[in-house]
């Protein structure tokens, strides 16, 4: 019995004097600027755990399920809770002794860590501490979305441990904040038990770059091809770790953005911008063609073709700049050989002017006649035609446009959400649905970039020592997959095509059961998601919409119409 005591005493030492887990080991504390939650001169706390509140002025401590209510008033902060009001002075920290920390609201994501609340300009500064691998499980859902694959939420996870890692002790008042200036942080919830696996499969392993930790960017989409720092920032260097690259993963996901311009050959319904560039574009020529030179004399006949041209980053890469457009047209001929005898006014002018009556003018030209002959036109997509044509994608001003024949018709197409430098999170999707593994996938990104497990909080890891080495690129497969919401083409009468947009590439849009905030939640859209608005509710904020799959109602303020109403 003596023996058996002694060797669990014994066996009690050597755990002892283990290390701990090795996510604990390579865990350090970041520090987060917590702005997004514009906190105002009032605040409610509910604290997930037990907690102690100090500060200069008063020690506290709270339970479990405590309401925990600051107020600012004359430069120092109140802090109201279980009947009693109690002066804190001019800052406060707040202490959960639990892993779940505090919520900013009742049903709110929990934050865990050391909450430091400071005063600014009668509103409160919060900065949140907590341990890194903790930070990325309210990183990685929110950057690229808890319903991903779990191969692409792992690189997801080893690219955002990677930015955090190389932020640390940059700042002396923060690390990160919690915004798109570095990286989403919304708390933690408990609904992302996937990006939660991700993250703890890839416990401390971060991209390393010629000795030091990588600078990982990564976007929503590339629209089909990589890109370098320098050409996404102005001013910037290229570190060698990016290249111009085709991605057929991005360009093959029916999720990535794509936004189209139809112009049908026979240049009825040409979009109005397209029309009035051409005839500006055009106008100066039209007096030596002896035609009256005012708009409403000037008729586009054909498109023949169309092509684009403009390439200031170099051939090999698909961004241009410039459209060049083949059409017939006709015109009003001046009456007689010359000019002669014309008002000047009516010939020479830089900008459309007031026309003339019917019958001035009908007394100076003939009528509408079509011209012979190929016109040729190049117009500048950027920075005004893109957006009149509507192709602007949110957050980027750098489109990947492309043109197809679709026979009676030319789509102009554009592409690419976000700056296009490093990981396609649409192209990781694609790859992780398609059977490649998370090495793999940060191995076609950021070629030559090696993964290893990160031994400290240092921002430059000394020695390092291997674990992954770098990850060829595997051979691109651009088969398409089907849409998870398929939307039918053939829409009722008067509905049309809209797609989601104007929130965040990380947010979601509820579809309720009925026109109001108080109706079901039937399912959360993702960004992008193609949708047939079939009417306008009486509310007129909301709209009746369906895919193939689901029917319900959102708010009309979050679609873009991809047909005309």
């Amino acid at each position: 019995m003596r023996r058996s005591v002694s060797a669990c005493l014994l066996l009690l030492f050597v755990l002892m004097c283990l290390p701990p887990a090795r996510a604990q080991e390579t865990s350090p504390m970041i520090r987060v600027r917590l702005s997004r939650l514009n906190l105002s001169g009032r605040m409610d706390l509910y604290p997930e755990n037990a907690c102690s509140v100090e500060s200069a002025a008063l020690s506290a401590s709270f339970p479990e399920g405590s309401h925990l209510i600051l107020e600012i008033r004359s430069g120092h902060i109140l802090l109201c809770a279980q009947g009693i009001l109690m002066d804190a002075g001019t800052s406060l920290r707040v202490i959960s002794h639990g892993d779940r920390g505090v919520r900013f609201s009742e049903k709110g994501n929990h934050y865990p860590g050391i909450l430091d609340l400071t005063i600014s300009e009668d509103r409160f500064e919060a900065l949140l501490t907590l341990p890194l691998e903790t930070y990325l499980r309210g990183v990685v859902p929110y950057e690229m979305g808890s319903g991903f694959p779990l191969e692409a939420l792992k690189a997801q996870a080893v690219c955002a441990r990677t930015y955090a890692m190389k932020k640390l002790n940059t700042r002396k008042d923060q690390d990160v904040t919690d915004t798109t200036n570095d990286q989403v942080f919304r708390g933690l919830s408990d609904d992302n038990s996937l990006s939660d696996r991700a993250i703890l499969e890839t416990a401390g392993i971060v991209g390393m770059w010629q000795g030091q930790l990588a600078t990982c960017y990564y976007a929503a989409s590339n629209g089909g091809q990589t890109d370098l720092e320098s050409h996404a920032w102005d001013g910037s260097r290229d570190s060698g770790l990016y290249q111009v690259r085709e991605d057929p993963y991005d360009l093959a996901n029916p999720l990535s953005v794509v936004l189209r311009c139809i112009m049908k050959k026979d240049a009825s319904d040409l979009p109005e911008p397209i029309r009035h560039q051409i005839y500006l574009a055009f106008m100066p020529t039209l007096p030596s063609m002896n035609l009256d030179p005012r708009e409403e004399s000037f008729r586009i006949d054909s498109l023949e073709s169309l092509d684009l041209s403009g390439r200031p980053l170099g051939e090999e890469n698909q961004y241009v700049t410039d459209l060049t457009l083949y059409f017939t047209f006709s015109g009003r001929p001046l009456m007689g050989q010359g000019t002669e005898g014309v008002d000047e006014e009516l010939l020479l002018f830089s900008t459309p002017t007031p026309a003339p009556s019917i019958q001035q003018a009908d007394s100076a030209f003939g009528p509408m006649t079509h011209q012979t002959g190929l016109q040729k036109v190049t117009l500048a997509m950027f920075p005004d035609l893109i957006s009149q044509l509507n192709l602007s994608i949110p957050g980027t001003g750098r489109e990947l446009l492309s043109v197809k024949d679709t026979g009676d018709a030319f789509s102009l197409e554009s592409r690419r959400y976000g700056h296009g430098v490093g990981m396609s999170q649409r192209g990781a999707q694609y790859m992780g649905e398609n059977g490649f593994t998370y090495d793999q996938i940060l191995g076609f990104y950021y070629p030559g970039m090696e993964l290893r497990q990160s031994p400290s909080a240092t921002q430059s890891p000394a020695t390092p020592q291997p674990l992954l080495a770098s990850t060829p690129a595997p051979t691109p497969s651009p088969t398409p997959r089907p849409t998870l919401m398929p939307v039918t083409l053939d829409l009722p009468e008067n509905a049309y095509l809209a797609s989601v947009e104007f929130i965040a590439e990380d947010s979601t849009l509820n579809l309720r059961s009925q026109p109001s905030q108080v109706g079901t939640i039937l399912m959360r859209l993702l960004p992008h998601q193609v949708l047939q608005v079939l009417e306008t509710c009486p509310d007129p904020l909301w709209v009746h919409v369906r895919t193939d799959t689901v029917d319900g109602y959102v708010m009309q303020s979050f679609l873009q119409p991809l047909s005309a109403p």
